[in-house]
């Protein structure tokens, strides 16, 4: 991720850890690039033939630097299955897991940071914290347990 801040570009390759302050994950993009308030910022697309980031800065000009994953290849990776169905659970009792499948389907290897679930549902993994590598899998094993919520007191 980039930022155009008052001082120039800043990047970070983990969004997830600068969310907790305080963080020292953010570093200043690029050289040369003059610590000017930067207005505008462009990322080529990836299927462009020159992966660059076009800096517009107020009053210094236009600059243009490589990403910094020029020089790597992008990866993919597929779900399968690619939604979860569970049958009718009792609140507060556990469904039997239900596995999903992920495989990195790209050229590169894939660093999984993060596997999140929310409310009602819980996993475990083989991926959180893993390198995949390309044309190899991961497991996630997800389960259902409905809760309901308390009723608030009466009035």
């Amino acid at each position: 991720m980039y930022v155009a801040t008052d001082l120039g570009v800043y990047f970070t390759t983990n969004v997830a850890s600068c969310a907790n302050l305080p963080s020292n994950c953010w570093s200043v993009f690029g050289s040369g690039l003059p610590e000017a308030p930067v207005v505008a910022l462009s990322a080529t697309s990836s299927n462009a033939s020159a992966h660059v980031l076009t800096a517009g800065t107020y009053g210094r000009g236009i600059w243009q630097i490589p990403l910094w994953s020029a020089d790597s290849s992008p990866t993919t990776v597929t779900a399968n299955p690619n939604s979860l169905t569970f049958a009718s659970q009792v609140y507060g009792t556990t469904s039997n897991p239900q596995t999903v499948t992920l495989t990195n389907t790209g050229t590169a290897a894939l660093k999984v940071t993060e596997v999140q679930e929310n409310a009602s549902f819980s996993e475990s993994d083989t991926c959180q914290g893993a390198t995949i590598a390309a044309g190899s899998s991961c497991a996630l094993q997800v389960t259902f347990t409905p809760w309901q919520p308390e009723a608030s007191p009466a009035r």
